[in-house]
């Protein structure tokens, strides 16, 4: 089903699928970047999409990022993930940065140190009347606001079986070619 397309210490990683026709009538820049979300997806076939980013690593705008997005979202390849605050602060809870860094302040959800502390309303934002806070670093606040859109990948259970033996291979690969 997927072979990999090129690998190597710059450069991305994009997994083309073998499926016949699976490319038709799908603009080539729009098949690539689904290349790249089957390379970029976790166990789960989920991904976060930094559009930024992406634009920059393929020599192309945001918009054009959006609509390779919007054709797989219309072509049923992918759907966004819709986060609750509880799941959105619950993941930052989760990144285990708990007695790195070097302020005198401890961000309550990740647990690292900080000279700089933001109250965050939270578990209701102060929009909807919240009154309780908890007291967060820049970078949990900025991600719970503005963290990168997720996108699940909609496979078969053989294209998931398909796809993690395929990375698993990959893994052993770059594993043999790094220790000799």
């Amino acid at each position: 089903m997927h072979k990999l397309l090129e690998r190597n210490e710059d450069s991305l990683i994009i997994i083309v699928c073998g499926e016949k026709d699976f490319y038709k009538g799908l603009n080539p820049n729009a098949g690539l970047f689904y290349g790249l979300l089957l390379g970029l997806c976790n166990d789960s076939f989920q991904v976060s999409v930094d559009k930024a980013k992406i634009a920059k690593d393929f020599v192309a705008s945001e918009v054009s990022v959006s609509r390779w997005i919007s054709t797989l979202k219309h072509r049923k390849l992918i759907k966004e993930v819709k986060r609750t605050s509880e799941q959105i602060a619950e993941a930052l809870k989760k990144k285990g940065l708990s007695g790195l860094g070097l302020g005198g302040k401890v961000c309550q959800w990740c647990g690292i140190k900080t000279a700089i502390l933001h109250k965050h309303h939270y578990p209701v934002l102060k929009s909807r009347g919240g009154k309780e806070t908890v007291d967060i670093c820049p970078n949990c606040h900025s991600e719970f606001h503005c963290g990168l859109p997720i996108y699940q990948l909609i496979l078969t259970e053989q294209q998931q079986d398909e796809l993690r033996l395929f990375k698993e291979e990959m893994q052993c690969q770059t594993q043999k070619n790094t220790t000799g």
